[in-house]
């Protein structure tokens, strides 16, 4: 028995799980979309972070892909990932979170490729990562990379949090960005940017996606009343999708929704809107991001390569054939980036040669790799979506 659930046009499907009990089983989920739960040690301390080791300037340097929610960073990473020696450390700061894989958006296991990846869904719902915390985790990590001869990535839209960990003198209480002294790491620094009416199309469309994947499903097991009804949010739960969908579920309780098959015409109403409000605050959320990029280039004076991928979201949002993209991709996208990040390893500290994967500079591959990053012919990097 499959229970179909309709509200506005969109349908979703409640399995045998909802069948058999009034809420949808959470693993489920995430078996259905094969999200990888990462299990860690909890750390101790009142805050539940480590503190100190804010950074030092590790020669080997760091490449940081910014860019707002839906440009296409996290497959920059990972196409990326398959020419260098890489392993990324996730920046969003819902991301870091476990739990609402498909609300947050986080990449499935089979998208990341066999990259490794750092703070994906690592941290549990009573920590609030700070960007001052996040700037301590990263750098940990950017440290235990770097001694392992590989490149770090940092990827994500949290440019709150990217600031915290690349500011060489970096302010908590003030973080003021014209005044952070500059960068705390050798970078490579690339934004992926997408012209807005291009975006705007393409945030919607990946929230119609999104709903279709099981979104509102996933919302509606993780649904709390109390804290609806307080409207106090902590952690993930501050996510883009759980304050709308919240309002919905009190006038509306999750397990009808989910096990009934008829929609009131006030149910769909509020649906609509709820859905509608997932897409304005996003267009919001990425209105800002891409206002701190710019004052990170204007104030802070940092050095950032812009890859514009806005023909690419163009071609896809119209239909084009999913070749034609991907080629559109490498050209305006992929080529640049990997040309920079190539020069970028191979220059290593003070333009001495980078001890960074040695043994990947010596093969074929890799000079075939960068030759084709150069200009010349497909890249040969397989291609996911945004």
């Amino acid at each position: 028995m499959r229970i179909m659930v309709e509200c506005s046009g969109s349908r979703s499907v409640v399995g045998l799980a909802a069948a058999a009990s009034p809420m949808l089983n959470m693993e489920t989920l995430r078996q259905k979309h094969r999200f990888s739960k990462v299990t860690t040690t909890r750390r101790g301390g009142g805050s539940g972070l480590p503190v100190g080791d804010d950074g030092g300037g590790e020669e080997e340097g760091v490449v940081v892909i910014l860019g707002a929610t839906g440009t296409g960073k996290s497959k920059l990473s990972i196409d990326i990932g398959k020419s260098f020696p890489v392993e990324v450390i996730n920046s969003d700061k819902m991301q870091v979170y476990d739990g609402y894989d498909i609300t947050t958006n986080k990449m499935t296991v089979a998208e990341r490729r066999g990259v490794l990846h750092h703070l994906l869904g690592e941290l549990e719902n009573d920590v609030e990562l700070s960007p001052l915390g996040f700037r301590s985790l990263a750098s940990r990590r950017i440290a235990a990379i770097q001694s392992r001869k590989r490149l770090p990535v940092v990827a994500g839209g949290s440019n709150s949090y990217v600031h915290a960990l690349m500011a060489k003198k970096y302010d908590a209480e003030n973080a003021n960005i014209a005044g952070d002294g500059g960068l705390n790491y050798r970078s490579c620094l690339l934004w992926v940017d997408v012209g807005w009416e291009a975006l705007v199309m393409q945030l919607d469309r990946r929230v119609d996606d999104m709903v279709a994947m099981g979104m509102v499903e996933e919302l509606a097991v993780n649904f709390n009343r109390s804290r609806a009804e307080q409207g106090i949010y902590k952690g993930i739960e501050k996510a883009i999708g759980v304050p709308e969908f919240d309002k919905f579920f009190l006038n509306h309780s999750p397990n009808t929704w989910l096990t009934t098959g008829n929609c009131t015409k006030k149910m769909k109403k509020e649906y609509k809107s709820a859905v509608e409000e997932i897409k304005l605050n996003t267009r919001v959320l990425a209105r800002n991001q891409v206002a701190k990029i710019e004052c990170l280039i204007s104030a802070a004076g940092w050095n950032i390569r812009r890859l514009d991928a806005t023909e690419v979201v163009r071609k896809r949002i119209n239909g084009v054939q999913k070749k034609e993209v991907e080629m559109e991709w490498e050209r305006t996208v992929l080529r640049p980036a990997m040309a920079d990040v190539g020069n970028f390893v191979r220059r290593g500290s003070n333009g001495g040669a980078s001890s960074v994967g040695s043994e990947f500079w010596s093969s074929n591959y890799a000079l075939s790799a960068m030759k084709q990053a150069a200009g010349g012919g497909g890249s040969g990097v397989a291609h996911q979506k945004f």
